[in-house]
């Protein structure tokens, strides 16, 4: 029998989990078993901030947002089911119930941007602008304030006629002007008067109307002054217009006109359809580009607006953008290039990068080009830019763009690879949701949340990853400092990342429960209290569900496979973090016992302003706590230790662990 060596084993360097590999194949500064819990400042484990219940809508949220209107009016916006509602943050006092301002959305997930003191929203089936001022909020279709372009300015020559066998006839040289704006059927043309000629061609034939016709600035009644000939395009004076008065060659007719049929493809529900949308240009983001449709047909089309105004989309902004079969899911950012990204079809690329260049005459030309054949993305909101590099989620797990020639297999990048083993087996992942905060990366799907924490590194590329459960999310809206939620339930939720309370540690609370939702006991005993003490009966009666945190070492082997070891009664302890109310439970797993508990602890530290009278202690060091397992483990093989906390409004944390033990006798 060999003479035992004590030895040890020391757990003090922190890292994420690692989901890839046998538990006795991870290195010793990740978990295979961590489970809600998220590295702090130093690095240390310790368990994940709660989420609570801001409000509930009467139906489920589609979208979180900001918006600063012109008049200076800042407001947080919440669009649930088919209506849009304002809302803002309760204070410790009072909470207001959110105030409805538009209904008749749809009820699908959808965008909205800001420009020119306005809000803009898309949700495949309306385009609406959203104002305000002293009257309150004005919602209107944006068709009803679309642009109308110039579409053809002729320059010279008196008269301007068609004649019947097609041809011109008189000067007829001309300028084709602005494309026509999808958006509207109406657009305009201009015209040289001569004083002479009464008969007039505005190019275009098939019109359904000619709204308004002004000859140097004075309207003529249309009609009456103009007769029209809309199918042949044809507008017939009673007078000669006068030539301009700077002379000849100058227009001065200016005629409005509406197109009686539209091609389908550039018609205004194309624009209507679309669900995502993204701002790019020449160095600076001043057009907009619309895609994902919920046309089938236009699956694979994007729509560029004119600079500078989301009220003009021209048809010749519109691009299809590789296979038709495969759908646009939405754009991201890479530098200073815009990526397309598509869901994965089987025939071409799934990721696009369209570029700008401005050309000598000022113009600006977009280029895109195609992508090396990959994994397309699952959804569109499966995507997120962390620290400047643009992340999606695949069927393989999350992916990273690292370069802007995306013509190469080098230029993407799985960036999940410790937690693809449980990712990847995620059902319904085109749900999923993606969401950088805080030095945070989430990847939210089927009530978990991937985490990947880049803050300790360069980025994504050395990230490491925690796992979270029960956590619901069908929205999330970073804003500033505070992580907005929003629920298939209709909860507008919150990260409690805001408080250092112990309720920071609960999952659902409803600490701003309103009046009106409370039983008539409830209600009667709210009102009865003074103001001060409310908060707290409100927290009472919704307080939320205890979080179950879990970390664990490796299946250690100790480096040795071949003989036995023996872990003496004081031979191993967990050193765990301060908190006003904390407990761990320590379990140990071994080959020949399997998995035993080992004990239950609390480490509490006295603090006047959080007191629990149901168990008061006096110890006041604000220092970690060293838990001894007190238990002897003999002739074992492989040795995990296990720590986990699951009560409600409990903190919990890991510093280090250690485990010494003694090298005995060859397994037989």
């Amino acid at each position: 029998m060999p003479v035992a060596e004590r030895q040890r084993i020391v757990y003090d360097r922190f890292c994420g989990v690692d989901f890839s590999t046998d538990a006795t194949r991870v290195d010793a500064r990740r978990s295979p078993l961590g489970e809600n819990m998220i590295a702090d400042a130093a690095g240390f484990p310790e368990k994940r901030p709660g989420h609570r219940i801001l409000y509930r809508l009467p139906a489920r949220v589609n979208a979180l947002c900001y918006a600063l209107f012109a008049d200076g009016t800042a407001c947080l916006l919440a669009h649930a089911g088919t209506e849009l509602y304002r809302w803002e943050e309760p204070d410790a006092q009072s909470c207001k119930r959110p105030e409805r301002i538009l209904t008749g959305l749809a009820d699908r997930r959808s965008r909205a941007f800001a420009h020119g003191g306005a809000l803009y929203l898309i949700d495949g089936e309306h385009y609406l602008k959203l104002t305000h001022d002293a009257a309150g909020f004005h919602a209107s279709d944006v068709r009803q304030s679309a642009t109308v372009p110039c579409v053809r300015r002729f320059i010279t020559g008196n008269a301007v006629t068609k004649q019947e066998d097609g041809t011109f006839f008189g000067g007829h040289t001309y300028e084709e002007g602005d494309s026509p704006n999808m958006l509207t059927p109406v657009r305009t043309v201009t015209m040289c008067g001569d004083g002479v000629s009464t008969v007039f061609f505005v190019g275009e034939e098939g019109l359904k109307s000619i709204d308004a016709v002004t000859v140097n600035g004075t309207a003529l009644s249309v009609g009456t002054a103009v007769t029209c000939d809309l199918a042949r395009g044809r507008l017939c004076f009673q007078t000669a217009p006068a030539p301009h008065p700077d002379g000849p060659g100058f227009e001065n007719i200016t005629v409005r006109c509406t197109k009686a049929e539209i091609p389908d493809e550039y018609a205004a529900e194309r624009i209507l359809h679309c669900t995502a949308c993204g701002t790019f240009g020449a160095f600076n983001d001043n057009r907009f580009f619309f895609t994902a449709s919920t046309d089938r047909a236009y699956a694979n089309a994007d729509y560029m607006s004119a600079p500078g105004d989301p009220a003009y989309f021209p048809e010749s902004g519109m691009t299809r953008i590789g296979a038709e079969s495969g759908e646009i899911l939405g754009y991201l950012r890479q530098y200073d290039g815009q990526l397309i990204l598509k869901r994965e079809n089987g025939q071409d690329a799934a990721v696009f990068l369209r570029t700008a260049e401005l050309e000598s005459d000022g113009t600006v030309l977009f280029a895109v080009r195609q992508g090396v054949k990959s994994a397309g993305a699952t959804g569109p909101e499966a995507m997120g830019v962390y620290r400047g590099e643009p992340l999606f989620l695949t069927g393989e797990g999350l992916f990273g763009v690292l370069s802007g020639n995306v013509r190469y297999e080098r230029a993407l990048a799985g960036r999940s690879f410790f937690v693809d083993a449980k990712l990847t087996k995620e059902p319904a992942k085109e749900e999923a949701v993606c969401a950088a905060w805080m030095g945070l990366f989430f990847v939210f799907v089927n009530g978990n949340a991937y985490v990947m924490d880049g803050r300790r590194g360069a980025g994504a590329a050395d990230a490491e990853w925690y796992w979270w459960t029960d956590i619901p999310v069908r929205v999330a809206f970073p804003f500033g400092d505070e992580l907005y939620l929003g629920t298939a339930e209709g909860h507008i939720e919150k990260l409690n990342a805001d408080t250092e309370r112990m309720e920071r540690y609960a999952d659902g609370a409803y600490p701003t429960i309103l009046p009106e939702e409370m039983t008539e006991e409830e209600r009667a005993v709210f009102e009865s209290l003074p103001e001060a003490d409310r908060p707290a009966y409100r927290t009472s009666l919704v307080p939320g569900r205890a979080i179950r945190a879990v970390w664990a070492t490796r299946a250690e082997t100790f480096g040795d496979i071949t003989r036995c070891k023996t872990v003496p009664k004081r031979g191993a302890a967990v050193m765990i973090k301060p908190y006003t109310r904390s407990s761990v439970r320590i379990r140990v797993r071994t080959d020949r016992d399997g998995l035993t508990d080992v004990k239950t602890k609390t480490a509490d530290i006295f603090d006047f302003s959080d007191i629990d009278f149901g168990r008061v202690c006096f110890y006041a060091m604000d220092a970690p706590k060293t838990v001894p397992l007190g238990r002897k483990f003999k002739k074992c093989t492989v040795l995990q230790l296990i720590f986990e906390n699951a009560e409600r409004n409990e903190g919990f944390g890991v510093y280090g662990a250690e485990i010494a033990f003694d090298t005995g006798g060859w397994v037989k």
